[in-house]
């Protein structure tokens, strides 16, 4: 696969704040994809991801293939780069889409929470 130039990548960041042009738009990934997305080492994502992801075929005697929750992925991605805040607000909000209802109301409470305390202090 060939590099992006990073003049394009900037350009894409800005153009989507999401995400969606670094991460395959699947719910769940592979390692290689993480491998590509992040540019991190194979052995650094399977460590990082071997509680938090799934594996298919494990019961057989091969090696299992490992699938990674695609809001795992942008969470790794946001913590890890030095992206200004506006960035990662939209990236955050762009992760709203991978959940259900329930589960959004269940973010902002914990977000409003969490404000809350930042505020008072």
């Amino acid at each position: 696969m060939r590099s992006v130039a990073a003049n394009v990548r900037r350009a894409a960041e800005q153009a989507t704040l999401q995400f969606d042009w670094l991460v395959p738009d699947r719910p769940m990934l592979r390692v290689v994809d993480v491998v590509t997305a992040t540019g991190m080492r194979t052995t650094f994502i399977e460590e990082l991801f071997a509680d938090k992801c799934h594996r298919y075929g494990a019961d057989s005697r091969e090696r299992a293939p490992m699938r990674i929750p695609r809001a795992f992925v942008i969470e790794l991605l946001i913590k890890s780069a030095k992206y200004d805040a506006e960035t990662k607000l939209q990236a955050v909000m762009g992760l709203a889409r991978e959940f259900t209802a329930e589960e959004c109301e269940q973010i902002a409470a914990h977000f409003r929470d969490t404000a809350a305390k930042k505020l008072s202090r």
